[in-house]
């Protein structure tokens, strides 16, 4: 799990899970989390996912477009899957980014505003869906390079137009580039 600090006195952590469970159960854990928590908690597939920095600055944005009343979704929760996703429809974030049923492999965001109480809440979740914490969900291998790249739509010339030590760095930041876009597009 990675933790950082967001404005406004926020705190992220960003955790990969792995392993099988109930999608429903999962959605209705992390809402009964916010509600006893008082945090933002968001599930989503991490297949499409280029690297803990697309989370990270997924969330960063995300909670820049709330505060300036520019949030395209309800919910800061639902913003970040919209930012990770790079899309303004919520519909094709949760398409892209959704829980599914056979999902093997989760991001989770909590947002709060202690260190200790997101790392608990982040515990407590991978702990009541029997999933393993293991951030190397967020890494990117050939094929899952190519499954984003047709995702985001995303062509070798832009990738070699960017300004990276490497073709997965390159993709990393492509992705990132889409979802902070979107506060240009508001």
């Amino acid at each position: 799990m990675r933790i950082a600090e967001l404005a406004g006195g926020l705190i992220v952590g960003v955790c990969g899970l792995r392993g099988v469970a109930d999608v429903n159960a999962a959605l209705k854990l992390a809402r009964e989390a916010e509600l006893n928590f008082g945090v933002t908690v968001q599930l989503f597939d991490a297949l499409l996912v280029a690297t803990w920095e697309h989370v990270y600055f997924s969330v960063l944005n995300a909670v820049k477009a709330t505060k300036a009343g520019k949030s395209i979704a309800r919910s800061l929760g639902m913003e970040v899957l919209v930012r990770l996703s790079g899309q303004r429809q919520v519909s094709v974030a949760l398409e892209m980014f959704g829980l599914k049923s056979g999902c093997r492999m989760f991001g989770l965001v909590v947002v709060g505003k202690e260190e200790s109480e997101v790392r608990g809440v982040a515990r407590f979740l991978a702990e009541k869906l029997g999933l393993e914490e293991d951030d190397t969900v967020f890494s990117l291998n050939r094929e899952k390079a190519e499954l984003i790249k047709k995702a985001f739509n995303i062509i070798d010339k832009e990738l070699s137009a960017t300004q990276a030590g490497g073709e997965f760095e390159a993709l990393a930041k492509c992705c990132i580039e889409r979802g902070a876009l979107l506060m240009l597009e508001s």
